[in-house]
């Protein structure tokens, strides 16, 4: 005869691991289970490879900063000597000093693939398109505020930045196409910048908000997506694909730069350095930004992701797919009828 199988009681929620009769403590059971789950698909993700990263220092500075790129790796920023502040232009290793006239300062923060250059002086704070092939400067006005300053440029020409509220003096974020400018505030948010805007017309939109995170989204045809917050990142642009580059603190005052792609994301630290900070990012993912040496004197950088690195992400995005399957399947197994999958997605479990 065979042994008499043990009925399992219909209301009794039972725990497919420990066997126990689980009851009201259903959530917490599974809560740790899915954390011990997720902690190994965390840990079985491959790292992305080094990658290759090469300083930048304009000749005779004593500090340099990188902040746009565009696809032919032409890099946009700024340097400092005896004589104050400067911007620049490098295609492959010539620089080109590019200076707003009259200025004492020029910081160069954008550069689109058409020959086309935004940016804006640090005394006055007045904004500007620069044309390099005619070597004409634009200024850059909103009628309603006090500075403008452009942030980045696509190749439609569209600019994004911020913008001075006179009366309340706070940011807003703007966009200008052709001679419309459109003005952008994040919900709740005292401060609002628009740092990045790539050829789909996303402009990546940042919150500043006092005494908290701050936190980004993603502004496309007039609808703004919120990006899902991840610790302390502050996203500062996107490219085509949908990369996004930015920094964040590591501990207390150390930064370091980060790309995220594909749910895949990836530290940025220039070797030997204090801080890093990344900022631009190309089609290519080809990373511009500035590190802080152990002198804390200051360096721009760029960083070229290694020549397998898309393998690499479409690799664990697809591993990442399967095991969010597997990880459902065991979320549905270890449910009791009487609980249903979206009782867990609103308690914020995943």
């Amino acid at each position: 005869m065979p042994d008499k199988v043990k009925e399992i009681p219909k209301k009794a929620d039972i725990c497919v691991i420990c066997g126990n009769n689980i009851g009201p403590y259903v959530n917490a059971c599974m809560r740790t289970i899915i954390a011990a789950v997720l902690l190994l698909l965390a840990v079985s993700m491959p790292m992305l490879a080094q990658g290759t990263y090469t300083q930048i220092d304009a000749p005779g500075a004593f500090n340099t900063t990188g902040f746009g790129i565009n696809t032919a790796g032409e890099v946009v920023g700024s340097y400092s000597d005896g004589a104050g502040a400067h911007g620049y232009w490098l295609t492959g290793t010539v620089f080109t000093t590019i200076d707003f006239p009259g200025a004492s300062g020029t910081i160069l923060l954008g550069i689109n693939d058409v020959g086309q250059i935004v940016g804006y002086t640090d005394d006055a704070a007045i904004g500007f398109l620069y044309d390099i092939q005619a070597q004409t400067f634009t200024t850059l006005e909103y009628s309603a505020s006090t500075q403008t300053l452009p942030f980045a440029i696509n190749n439609a020409g569209t600019i994004v930045g911020l913008v001075q509220d006179p009366v309340s003096g706070l940011a807003m974020g703007f966009e200008l196409n052709g001679t419309r400018y459109k003005t952008v505030k994040a919900p709740g948010a005292p401060r609002t910048v628009l740092t990045s805007i790539n050829n789909l017309d996303q402009a990546l939109v940042l919150g500043d908000y006092v005494g908290a995170r701050n936190k980004a989204g993603i502004l496309e045809s007039g609808n703004l997506r919120k990006l899902p917050p991840k610790g302390n990142r502050e996203p500062v642009a996107i490219n085509d694909n949908g990369a996004i580059s930015g920094s964040y603190v590591v501990h207390q005052t150390d930064h370091a730069g980060f790309v995220v792609q594909n749910n895949t994301s990836r530290q940025i630290r220039f070797p030997g350095s204090q801080e890093t900070f990344a900022y631009g990012i190309n089609n290519a993912g080809v990373v511009v930004g500035f590190f802080y040496d152990k002198n804390t004197e200051l360096h721009g950088f760029i960083w070229t992701p290694p020549t397998d690195a898309g393998k690499e992400i479409i690799g664990a995005t697809s591993r990442l797919r399967s095991e969010t399957q597997l990880l459902a399947a065991i979320s549905a197994v270890l449910m009791a009828p009487s609980y249903a999958l979206h009782s867990f997605c609103d308690e914020r479990l995943f």
